[in-house]
């Protein structure tokens, strides 16, 4: 009986996305305030974004949303479709640190969506041509 489980569980390890970049939650306080305060800044209709250059190799992200965007169901759906659109995407977020500030614009739309709409502006800002 537990080979029928083993077996059940090698699809799915055979199916995980192996990236050398890796995509990191921003929890420094220091770090956010530092990102604010000198990072760049693109505004859209659909979000925010303030981005700056780090030391790594690898990509750091907040999302920063408030409650006039929304209910929490809105806002947690919100926080859902960014974080897995810059997992689609932590490829081009090499040595980039992120704060993304979703706005009503943006409400609607899905990760696919969401994800051209950041392919887009990472090109354009060079983010994605980074090391």
């Amino acid at each position: 009986m537990a080979e029928k489980y083993l077996t059940a569980e090698e699809p799915k390890a055979e199916n995980v996305l192996q990236s050398k970049t890796r995509l990191y939650r921003l929890v420094e306080k220091a770090e956010v305030f530092r990102l604010k305060k000198s990072g760049r800044k693109i505004l859209t209709p659909q979000f925010v974004l303030l981005f700056l250059n780090n030391d790594t190799n690898d990509g750091y992200y907040t999302i920063h949303i408030r409650k006039r965007f929304g209910s929490a169901v809105e806002r947690n759906r919100a926080k859902r479709v960014f974080r897995s659109s810059l997992l689609q995407l932590r490829e081009s977020m090499r040595g980039v640190s992120l704060i993304i500030v979703p706005r009503r614009g943006g409400k609607g739309l899905c990760t696919a969506e969401m994800v051209l709409l950041l392919e887009k502006y990472f090109a354009e800002t060079g983010i994605s041509q980074q090391k």
